[in-house]
């Protein structure tokens, strides 16, 4: 962002342009004045004369000398006039931004604010980005009033409904304190406006603390500074499916949901994430015990939390039982199950325990493993036998 000219500044432009323009004749001039005051006063009662005659020429020669200054400050005032217009235009046009504040559904707008908080510009990200704009010129326009048109629009376009209930605002500023007072302000509002429609929004705000890789990256997949930063921070979660390939298959609601159930470090977080359309947690622990043959009675601990496979929604189940440890992936919408593995507690944490859950029992030739001593099925006689497809991850 460029540095503001100051009012300084401005000032000593206008008086280089006076300096420049203006002629130096303000003593000869008025010289000149006090000649012709003299004379008019004795013209009244000297005779035609030769000092008369004078006084009759030096009286038109001053007034026409005072009519050039008077050209030559109209012209320089005019001269200042186009100056000052034209760097009032100039400013107008290079109006620096204070923030950008990104707004995502599927559709993604992209809004420059100035120190105001004023929209400079809005942009569509991507097609859906232009069918939400829809033509409105939301130059000059406050920020919370342009999310609220935006969410409108979105609610008008069906992006916005009961099960597609999410908006996520992301603010970048060079200035991290004021834009995340922007980000709260804005989020809170849009909140505000969804709860007064019939879909009870949730609202996920974040500052994007971003930079160029951020930037190139969101650049390549065609999506928003903001949600590039979501993806990213998801990465970072202890979850080995929620790869960027992965992820980036994902809706803007999906990856909210994802945030809000894996507690994703965000800024702020405004009701919840429609969940109509999946299974139920309990129901998910229930199709991962009937796979596994066991029933509740019979695990010592678990879990279920949301997760992601290739762009699909899952649920992570995770519990022991019989000295085993289980984990299944289930399309949390169907309730099928996608993937299963079956961990020999052993108390060690290795990786090398895992097994797919349709061998019987893997063997990874660790002697210290208690599957080591079982035999796969096949007759190459093997004390330490197992499967040729150990730890495929497709099955």
């Amino acid at each position: 962002m460029k540095d503001k000219i100051t009012d300084a500044q401005i000032e000593e432009q206008l008086k280089k342009a006076i300096d420049d323009s203006t002629p130096d004749i303000f003593e000869e001039l008025m010289a000149e004045i006090r000649e012709e005051q003299a004379a008019g006063e004795a013209g009244q009662i000297v005779p035609q004369s030769e000092e008369a005659v004078a006084v009759r020429e030096v009286v038109p020669h001053a007034r026409r000398r005072r009519r050039r200054l008077y050209r030559t400050i109209a012209g320089c005032a005019a001269a200042l006039l186009i100056f000052v217009g034209g760097f009032s235009m100039f400013h107008k046009g290079q109006e620096e931004v204070f923030a950008v504040v990104d707004i995502d559904v599927n559709p993604s707008v992209e809004l420059s604010v100035d120190e105001a908080h004023k929209i400079i510009d809005a942009k569509a990200l991507n097609d859906d980005g232009n069918i939400i704009l829809d033509e409105m010129d939301l130059k000059g326009v406050d920020i919370n009033t342009a999310c609220n048109a935006l969410a409108g629009s979105m609610l008008k376009h069906g992006y916005l409904s009961e099960m597609s209930n999410s908006v996520m605002v992301s603010v970048q500023s060079e200035h991290k304190e004021d834009g995340l007072a922007i980000e709260q302000m804005v989020s809170g509002n849009l909140n505000d406006y969804l709860q007064d429609t019939e879909i009870s929004g949730a609202v996920l705000g974040q500052y994007v603390d971003g930079d160029e890789a951020l930037a190139a990256f969101a650049a390549e997949h065609n999506i928003s500074a903001g949600k590039a930063w979501l993806i990213k921070n998801l990465m970072a979660t202890n979850s080995k499916h929620m790869t960027e390939d992965a992820l980036l298959k994902l809706s803007t609601q999906e990856l909210i949901l994802l945030s809000q159930e894996r507690d994703v470090d965000v800024d702020d977080f405004y009701g919840d994430v429609d969940k109509s359309k999946y299974i139920s947690k309990e129901d998910a622990i229930k199709a991962a015990l009937q796979a596994a043959g066991l029933n509740d009675l019979q695990v010592d601990s678990g879990k279920a939390e949301f997760d992601c496979d290739d762009g699909i929604i899952t649920y992570e189940v995770e519990f022991t039982a019989n000295g085993q440890e289980y984990e299944y992936d289930i399309n949390a919408q169907t309730g099928e199950i996608i993937k299963s593995e079956v961990d020999v507690d052993d108390g060690d944490d290795d990786a090398d325990d895992a097994e797919d859950a349709d061998d019987e029992y893997d063997d990874d030739h660790d002697a210290g493993d208690y599957d080591d001593d079982y035999d796969d099925g096949d007759d190459d006689h093997d004390d330490h036998d197992r499967d040729d497809d150990d730890h495929d991850e497709d099955d």
